[in-house]
């Protein structure tokens, strides 16, 4: 992984943090009767209230998701990576 400055650090968490709520604040779904927001690590990226989260944090998440030396995307579904 890269490295980073303490700044670049500091943005990359917020970003991150940004990314789950976004992903767990998502529409409701059916859960035994009950309407419930579930983070499933499925962001509708065209929604603009999640403005910047593609080129802010889920860009460099799939980068080192889908890369080929650790192959993450065999080991894990991409919401635990995200987790």
């Amino acid at each position: 992984i890269e490295r980073f400055n303490l700044q670049t650090f500091h943005d990359l968490i917020a970003k991150t943090v940004r990314l789950i709520f976004h992903d767990c604040m998502g529409p409701k779904e059916n859960n035994f009767g009950d309407e419930v927001s579930i983070c499933d690590g499925c962001i509708d990226l065209d929604n603009p209230s999640h403005g910047g989260l593609e080129r802010g944090i889920v860009n460099r998440l799939e980068e080192h998701y889908n890369d080929p030396e650790y192959n993450w995307h065999q080991r894990m579904s991409r919401a635990d990576f995200w987790a």
